[in-house]
């Protein structure tokens, strides 16, 4: 029996099939129901009352949110993440890094990130994308882990202004952070374009386009 699994039984946490995995430092929210075979990856997580299908396997940390239906024999990649109430049907195989919204999927829009701190603002790079983003020096140290936080799960497109192709040059920092602040100008408008979702079918996930490239 998994550690995991001993845990949840000593501290009163759901039970499942014995044929279940369980990796390092998974979280298991209340009231989710797993079928035979599941794998979970190391620090996956599923939210509360979310039902998972038979045979399911999912990567290091993946993580779905709260009443999520996942299929039978779903393939979740590494660091992807599922909305709360998000139906994924039976075969679907979601890539590393995927945002699942009820609307569709994200390409590449979660991972493991780096942030780099310039005068004026961070630099931030990770598998779905680069940002540079103006701070103040009244903003909290964890912000900009706030921010990357919220643009994974998809509460928040407010680093998509930020988009960028590399970190600025010393010389170029001034300008790059007061042509980013006019991009989160129109942003907050809500004149700034979001990403295209890819949409989910019946019968599983369709790779129609999306367009990940930075902004110009």
């Amino acid at each position: 029996m998994r550690a995991g699994r001993v845990l949840s039984r000593l501290f009163g946490g759901p039970r499942h099939p014995r044929s279940v995995t369980v990796g390092t430092w998974t979280r298991i929210g209340e009231g989710v129901i797993l079928g035979e075979r599941v794998q979970l990856g190391d620090w996956s997580q599923v939210g509360d009352r979310s039902r998972i299908g038979p045979d399911s396997v999912f990567g290091p940390w993946a993580r779905v949110g709260a009443d999520v239906t996942i299929g039978a024999r779903v393939r979740l990649g590494s660091h992807t993440r599922v909305q709360d109430g998000v139906t994924v049907p039976d075969d679907a195989v979601l890539g590393d890094g995927d945002l699942v919204t009820p609307d569709g999927i994200i390409p590449d829009r979660c991972g493991g990130f780096t942030t780099t701190i310039l005068r004026g603002g961070a630099f931030i790079s990770g598998p779905f994308g680069k940002f540079l983003v103006p701070l103040e020096e009244s903003d909290p140290d964890e912000l900009t882990d706030q921010m990357v936080d919220d643009h994974q799960w998809g509460r928040s497109d407010a680093l998509e202004p930020c988009r960028c192709f590399r970190p600025p040059r010393p010389e170029e920092e001034e300008p790059a952070f007061r042509a980013v602040r006019s991009r989160q100008k129109l942003h907050r408008l809500g004149l700034w374009p979001r990403p295209a979702p890819v949409l989910i079918e019946p019968g599983g996930i369709s790779p129609e386009e999306s367009d990940p490239s930075p902004a110009p």
